[in-house]
């Protein structure tokens, strides 16, 4: 009975020692899956965080290149405006001279070489070529005022993209101010 008494201790203590063991090889196996889950949800969200970054660095890149394009443009533009403004000094200069000429010389130029003429033919000829300095004068004024006109557009223009550019940068700006706020209100992980 002894033996019997002690056989069935022993057994008793073996078996609760099993239960025990086997309690801590289940939560470790649990422990492990929750592991394994927390790993898998951790690479899915580098993942996500990955795409996300190589998105934000194509907008970018793609912004940069639309505004290397667009400096590029408003330097054209610039250099056309400077074309245009010398078009007009030159211009401007050769009216200045053909005004500054008729006025010195005077209508008389005209009617004494009119009265001048030798013959009917002789003073058609110089009318003719009368006609076509004074046809010639307007075209000049009309051409002087198109340069002019070219130069305020191009002028406007030229303005006009500098604004945009500085709205698409404070628009950046604001956008970028936003992006950081955010961050900074993202809660951490630990």
């Amino acid at each position: 009975r002894k033996i019997t008494g002690i056989l069935l201790a022993f057994v008793l203590c073996i078996g609760t020692a099993s239960q025990a063991g086997a309690v801590t090889i289940d939560e470790a196996e649990k422990k492990a899956d929750q592991l394994e889950s927390d790993k898998k949800k951790a690479e899915e969200e580098k993942k996500t965080l990955s795409e996300k970054l190589d998105e934000i660095i194509k907008k970018m890149n793609e912004t940069q290149e639309h505004l290397t394009a667009k400096e590029d443009e408003i330097s054209d533009a610039e250099n056309e405006l400077i074309q245009a403004q010398i078009a007009e000094d030159d211009q401007y200069d050769s009216m200045k001279k053909r005004i500054r000429y008729l006025y010195e010389g005077g209508n008389t130029q005209f009617l004494e070489m009119m009265m001048t003429s030798s013959s009917i033919t002789d003073l058609l000829n110089k009318a003719e070529y009368v006609a076509k300095l004074s046809s010639y004068d307007r075209d000049m004024l009309v051409e002087f005022q198109d340069t002019v006109k070219t130069v305020q557009d191009k002028e406007a223009k030229l303005q006009e993209k500098y604004e945009r550019q500085e709205e698409r940068a404070r628009k950046r700006m604001n956008k970028k101010a936003r992006g950081v706020t955010l961050d900074t209100q993202l809660p951490k992980k630990e």
